[in-house]
């Protein structure tokens, strides 16, 4: 850490209960609903998620959708260490 060289442990977090999905990163929050609606957040700016912002970023949204998918397949097999590192536009907070 003294080096400027730590990782985080982890890169996302997904959570799936039912039809309703979810996926954090350090730069964003997207949430996917069954009706097939989903909302972006930009963290960790958007701290209370009032500013939802999946029309304007949908290419960050559709990433997000693929990383959650990637999970999905990866994490329950007992597999987590095959997940693909994130894209940086995943992982870099927004200036």
């Amino acid at each position: 850490m003294i080096r400027g060289e730590w990782q985080p442990a982890r890169d996302r977090a997904a959570a799936i209960v039912g039809n309703h999905r979810a996926i954090r990163t350090p730069a964003w929050s997207l949430l996917l609903h069954p009706d097939g609606s989903r909302e972006l957040f930009a963290k960790p700016d958007d701290r209370w998620e009032v500013n939802e912002v999946s029309q304007r970023c949908d290419d960050v949204a559709n990433e997000l959708e693929r990383a959650l998918e990637q999970f999905q397949q990866t994490v329950p097999a007992g597999r987590p260490a095959d997940l693909a590192p994130l894209p940086e536009l995943l992982t870099a907070r927004q200036a």
